[in-house]
């Protein structure tokens, strides 16, 4: 089967989207499927290339200064040279992952062409509001308006896809009326593992025995780092421990900043953005005893997944999809957004047990292996291609 794939965002890219469309179009490709990704270039030039096994055509695009990392698809020739792809690939299924300016200009292509077409929704619009700079008083109309554009590409699609339960109850109670199916995201669990601690790393970040808290992610406003660090501080009154931060972003001189403010240069490393597809990546969660996340609004962690796959607790906030990868005390804990003194506890309580933390590693590998291996979601999107390919149209409501 051919399929084309897009997004306006790829690796090397640091963002969920991004790398979950990377991961679904390598493994489709494993059980024989032709796949083609459609997306930005990193600089104004297009081209075609292989990247890690997957052919991908990149078109020139530009920075914008709303959102640092969005780069925008240069529209000059954009329709004309998607056709000229549509052309020459002949795809027989088209699954969108997002409309931006490139998905939307494939989408008018499939419709036209009427080719069977799907879309796997990454957007909520709160993740990028602050970047907007929406003021307040206009978010509900911001909001109602992206949701309506989102919709737009829904109804064209014969199949539409949420990565988690809570994600498609959030599009459902938007007023979409048609069939949400749910797909959670994977993780490669052959990648991620538990694992012996990589001595060479840890001898260079320079650690020595204490308990490691790590994050990995993008440095955004919405990911709550600033929250994460003041708890840290009151943690570190109790237990001593390091702090690793790994990634980067638009907020991390912000955060370095804090960072100093607070005087935790001595327990938190920032390591930098690690390439998601190399070695060193996944021998971060080696280091690590326990991993944080505070994002409120992702729709299903693809880092806490790494981290569950790694056989790590989980310290989450109760919020969209870390209610799927978190099962409260058995492989970690959720606490009630911006509860500074109930993570705390948290924090302190699995870094001082080793027993609940190993007991808490054993399970979370068990949920990654279950329920979200890379396999699993690929069987279950061919599924999904070969029913709209017969011209089913998975999009209506019984």
């Amino acid at each position: 089967m051919k399929i084309l794939t897009v997004l306006d965002s790829y690796p090397p890219d640091v963002n969920g989207g991004a790398y979950f469309m990377h991961w679904l179009a390598k493994n489709l490709g494993k059980f024989g499927h032709n796949v083609r990704v459609l997306t930005a270039s990193p600089n104004i030039s297009s081209k075609f290339e292989i990247f890690d096994d997957v052919n991908v055509n990149r078109f020139s695009s530009f920075n914008t200064p709303l959102y640092d990392g969005l780069r925008l698809i240069n529209p000059i020739l954009l329709k004309s040279r998607v056709k000229r792809i549509f052309s020459e690939f002949k795809p027989d299924v088209v699954h969108l992952q997002g409309r931006f300016v490139l998905g939307d200009a494939v989408m008018q292509e499939a419709y036209k062409q009427k080719l069977p077409m799907m879309v796997t929704n990454h957007l909520m619009p709160g993740n990028f509001a602050h970047h907007f700079k929406i003021p307040t008083k206009l978010n509900d109309r911001y909001e109602k308006f992206t949701w309506n554009w989102v919709f737009q590409m829904f109804h064209k699609c014969q199949a539409v896809v949420a990565v988690s339960e809570q994600a498609k109850t959030e599009i459902l109670k938007n007023d979409y009326g048609g069939n949400i199916i749910c797909i959670p995201n994977s993780v490669d669990t052959n990648k991620f593992k538990p694992r012996q601690r990589d001595t060479a790393l840890a001898a260079k970040l320079k650690l020595q025995e204490e308990p490691i808290l790590l994050y990995t992610g993008r440095i955004d406003k919405e990911k709550n780092l600033d929250f994460i660090l003041k708890c840290v501080k009151k943690a570190l009154e109790q237990v001593k421990f390091k702090f690793i931060i790994t990634g980067s972003g638009a907020s991390e001189k912000e955060i370095k900043k804090m960072i100093q403010d607070l005087a935790l240069s001595d327990n938190v490393i920032f390591t930098g953005a690690f390439n998601a597809l190399e070695n060193e990546y996944e021998k971060i969660f080696s280091l690590a005893d326990v991993f944080i996340n505070a994002c409120e609004i992702e729709q299903l962690s693809l880092a806490c997944l790494e981290a569950i796959s790694s056989g790590l607790p989980v310290i989450a906030a109760d919020a969209m999809g870390s209610k799927s990868i978190v099962s409260q005390g058995k492989n970690g804990f959720l606490f009630e957004p911006k509860n500074l003194n109930q993570v705390t506890e948290q924090i302190i309580r699995v870094l001082k047990d080793n027993v609940l933390r190993d007991n808490m590693g054993r399970e979370s590998r068990k949920i990654a292996l279950e329920k979200y291996s890379l396999d699993l979601m690929c069987e279950r999107y061919i599924e999904i291609y070969e029913r709209i390919l017969k011209g089913e149209n998975l999009n209506k409501t019984v």
